[in-house]
């Protein structure tokens, strides 16, 4: 019992030298990291894997997209022929935006239809980021597109950054289109038709929405006149 009661004394001891030691030996590099059971990596070897983050992929999306005006044509196919493949398949709403981004800087047909269909992505914020970027490529078939969006859409950022890409449309089509939010019961919506439309048609009839309705019916531009003084304080008059 003696003894026992000795290794149960020294026990402590025992314990705090190894640990002690085990710290050394991590600090002068004589041993190594744990190792993850093979079950919990989810990749054969480490140190050869080709994960990549999402950040260093969008690294590498802008970087394709500065390269875009000094690439020569061959290299352009590769890249949108490659981009388009991956976008159809990419489950990171981020990364479907990045890559849309990036092909927007190169003009080719398929980019165009690549950047209509991103105005009906899953995710909002993609759909936003498409509006101005189907705008700056222009063309009737994003007129149309945007309109679309203004008249379906079921979120108001989307809807409130399609009309205001429609500002950068000219005609009859545009101001029709821009109709449709002027008459809109959001006043968010409304405003952002005015100032589209004042961009569009070159014509200023002030924040007056009736103003504005009555130019898109008659296409006469008449500004609303201004209540008098009078009119004002009567208004605001308590008795």
């Amino acid at each position: 019992m003696s003894e026992l009661s000795s290794f149960r004394s020294l026990l402590p001891h025992v314990l705090l030298v190894a640990m002690l030691t085990a710290v050394v030996l991590v600090h002068c590099g004589c041993a190594g990291p744990p190792q993850l059971p093979a079950s919990l990596w989810p990749f054969e070897e480490p140190e050869r894997t080709s994960y990549r983050t999402s950040a260093v992929r969008i690294e590498a999306l802008r970087e394709l997209a500065d390269e875009a005006p000094k690439a020569s044509p061959k290299h352009k196919q590769e890249v949108i022929t490659q981009l388009v493949q991956q976008v159809k398949s990419e489950p990171d709403p981020v990364i479907r935006r990045e890559i849309v981004r990036t092909l927007s800087h190169y003009h080719d047909p398929l980019v165009d239809s690549v950047v209509i269909t991103a105005l009906k992505d899953d995710d909002a914020a993609v759909r936003v980021m498409a509006c101005q970027l189907v705008a700056e490529r222009g063309g009737d078939d994003a007129l149309a597109a945007l309109a679309e969006v203004v008249n379906a859409d079921s979120n108001m950022d989307v809807r409130l950054a399609a009309v205001r890409s429609l500002g950068h449309f000219k005609g009859p089509k545009a101001v029709d289109a821009l109709a449709v939010a002027l008459d809109d019961s959001d006043p968010a919506l409304q405003r952002r038709a005015v100032l589209s439309l004042e961009q569009s048609t070159g014509h200023d009839l002030g924040p007056d929405v009736t103003a504005w309705r009555k130019y898109v019916r008659t296409g006469q531009a008449v500004p609303a006149e201004s209540p008098s003084i009078t009119e004002r304080l009567r208004k605001y008059a308590l008795f």
